[in-house]
């Protein structure tokens, strides 16, 4: 049976959520923690040609606001909260990466959580401005894609008790992702030379390829052009890869065709379509073509070779 203390908490920490979007209930917890972190919107797209110089303002102006809040509890000592929110590059540990840019997004100090809903709350907006542009021209720097892949950054919360040991403050970070959106279009074959001269005449530094049954038929042509331009390629499927493509992440689609096979024996057998439940890739695969790397004269480090589920010599 829940305690009358802790069910008040649950109830107040649901309430201080409430400005940015609605969090699930929380479990129970005996120390202090970070329950969630919430944006709106999480992610974003931006369209850019290929053909024109890239202009900051113009991919700013794509942008929106985004609105950041946390949802913390601190159940075991009766205290103020010190806490913080950073915007930054992120670490795989929550924490900033040091060598990039940061910005404060905001401070304070907020009641104790297990009696009071923090005012103003802990939120914070990352807005489009020169700030932005400066971490994520940093993020893409550092990107072999050059943020064609997307690009990741993220706010970091800080919190500890106001006038606790700084050491064993809490970190936690909501990450947040651009989507650069190329305006290469080919949903024709008779489009595809077209988009290949908009591609070389653009001089990009990598190439992704979106998933695409057509581009999938006439992944050979693909594969060709990226090796003649020398352009380090991802790929949606696999095939690209066994073809001399350099990357590909994505659905291994043998598990999916193993699953529909399924639904067709269910359905023969006298089930109702209606009634069997929607499945969702779960199997990923991650290729890396050594050869096509090497005649890119592209160096793969070990700890990205170790992640891929299959290297092809």
């Amino acid at each position: 049976m829940v305690k009358p203390a802790l069910l008040a908490l649950i109830v107040v920490l649901g309430a201080a959520a409430a400005g940015c979007g609605r969090f699930q209930d929380p479990n129970v917890v005996v120390d202090l923690r970070t329950l969630a972190m919430r944006a709106d919107p999480p992610d974003q797209v931006i369209d850019v040609d290929l053909t024109q110089p890239v202009m900051p303002a113009a991919l700013l102006a794509q942008l929106v606001p985004t609105r950041v809040c946390a949802l913390v509890a601190d159940p075991a000592a009766d205290r103020r909260l010190l806490w913080s929110m950073t915007l930054c590059s992120l670490l795989s540990t929550d924490r900033c990466d040091d060598d990039g840019p940061e910005l404060l997004l905001g401070m304070g100090l907020s009641g104790d959580p297990e009696t009071t809903v923090p005012e103003p709350g802990l939120c914070v907006t990352v807005m489009p401005d020169a700030n932005l542009l400066a971490l994520l021209a940093f993020i893409v720097e550092g990107d072999a894609l050059h943020g064609l892949g997307g690009i990741d950054y993220g706010v970091v919360l800080r919190v500890g008790g106001e006038n606790g040991n700084r050491d064993l403050d809490q970190y936690a970070a909501k990450t947040l992702r651009v989507t650069l959106q190329p305006a290469v279009d080919a949903r024709r074959v008779a489009d595809f030379e077209h988009a290949f001269a908009t591609i070389a005449g653009a001089h990009p530094n990598a190439l992704v390829v979106l998933p695409d049954r057509l581009l999938l038929a006439h992944r050979r042509r693909i594969v060709d052009f990226a090796a003649h331009n020398r352009l380090p390629a991802m790929y949606p499927y696999r095939e690209y890869v066994d073809d001399g493509g350099f990357m590909s992440y994505g659905t291994r689609y043998t598990d999916l065709f193993r699953a529909a096979a399924t639904f067709v024996d269910k359905i023969l057998k006298g089930m109702k379509p209606a009634d069997i439940p929607v499945q969702q890739a779960t199997n990923f695969e991650f290729i890396i073509n050594l050869k096509t790397a090497r005649a890119l004269g592209l160096t793969i480090p070990p700890s990205l070779l170790g992640r891929a589920d299959e290297v092809i010599q």
